[in-house]
């Protein structure tokens, strides 16, 4: 007997399938897109997640996670908000280099590992709404969900001609794990590309 779910509007036959829909769904709500050179250069989309205060039952502190290849060598980005309202996206700007300062970024001790991890401040008036950090998959995730190469996973994306003037509009891709070695990886690729 076949199900029908919906999920965002549309009719999926699947649970599976539903659930991809409905995690795209919740990831196109946190996306940020970033930019440089006073907000004009567009770099690439992030993503903010909720990592919970020690203590403080239902507090958060938002991160902006984005590849370290988005941010290049810039020291200035800024982040493109959808607004509340709807109607005009808002800008913030992020000083990486006294973020830096304040040990507020995080990059992992491996040059080939693409992440970037910084504190930002909550803002009332966006619209994006933070992953909650017991969604994001970790190791012992990977091993007891059997997580392996050509599972299906999804991630945000950047089109520089469509971007949305009145809010932003990820792109929401959807591919496979192509490789998932147990030894390091040596990676090279270009910053701020």
């Amino acid at each position: 007997m076949g199900y029908e779910f919906r999920v965002s509007g549309q009719t999926v036959s699947n649970k599976k399938e539903a659930n991809m829909l409905e995690i795209g769904a919740t990831l196109a709500a946190t996306v940020i897109l970033l930019f440089a050179g006073s907000g004009q250069v567009p770099l690439g989309p992030a993503f903010i997640v909720g990592y919970p205060v020690p203590g403080a039952q239902g507090k958060m502190v938002p991160l902006v996670v984005t590849a370290k290849h988005v941010l290049g060598e810039y020291q200035k980005v800024y982040g493109r908000y959808t607004t509340q309202e709807g109607k005009t996206p808002a800008t913030v700007e992020y000083d990486l280099t006294a973020l830096r300062k304040s040990g507020d970024v995080w990059e992992h001790s491996d040059p080939g590992v693409d992440i970037v991890v910084f504190r930002t401040s909550h803002f009332k008036q966006a619209k994006n709404q933070p992953v909650p950090l017991e969604l994001i998959a970790s190791k012992k995730t990977f091993q007891d969900q059997k997580i392996q190469s050509t599972d299906r996973v999804i991630w945000p994306g950047l089109l520089v001609n469509f971007m949305g003037s009145a809010r932003n509009y990820p792109v929401i891709r959807n591919g496979s794990i192509a490789l998932l070695p147990d030894e390091a990886v040596p990676m090279r690729y270009a910053v701020g590309s």
